[in-house]
């Protein structure tokens, strides 16, 4: 396959964790927990605490940080809302981990995160795409119908962090 090649990734649960991830097991997601502080707009001190609290992921981090290198495009498709889109953007330059694009649920526009991340898919021109949530895998598997690798990313399993690394850069 030639470069760059688009690499799209997820957040939560995939390059950063939330401040209610706990041994393994994240408790509530920030994509979820996003939609509520959207509605805290003029709150803008409690979102940036929030996301002064998200934590990397250090193995996806670093496979980021390789696939830059090697001149591939990274696309973040997140349900987090596009209105946290600043606070989101120092996270994430404060983690070091890189992208050229990043796509945000937009709330007035009502998509179901299904929906969403198949539409960013397609438009971005993913060639893969990193997510963690087995049902959202399983759906975007069978409306793209193999327009792109869809990988299964469990922080738990090793393998699928080897999976990952063998498709992708070796």
């Amino acid at each position: 396959m030639s470069f760059p090649r688009v690499i799209g990734i997820d957040l939560d649960g995939v390059a950063i964790w939330s401040p209610f991830y706990n041994t393994g097991k994240q408790i509530a997601r920030i994509d979820e927990i996003d939609m509520y502080l959207y509605h805290l707009s003029w709150f803008k001190s409690l979102r940036a605490l929030f996301y002064s609290r998200v934590r990397p992921n250090p193995e996806i981090i670093d496979l980021v940080k390789e696939l830059k290198q090697r001149g591939d495009r990274i696309v973040i498709i997140s349900g987090h809302a596009d209105r946290c889109v600043n606070e989101l953007t120092n996270c994430l330059t404060k983690m070091e981990l890189p992208f050229d694009h990043m796509r945000l649920l937009v709330a007035k526009d009502y998509l179901s995160y299904r929906i969403f991340k198949l539409k960013m898919i397609i438009e971005t021109g993913c060639q893969f795409y990193i997510e963690d949530r087995r049902r959202m895998v399983r759906y975007l598997r069978r409306e793209l119908n193999g327009q792109c690798q869809i990988f299964h990313y469990q922080d738990q399993n090793p393998e699928s962090l080897s999976e990952i690394r063998r498709v992708l850069i070796n």
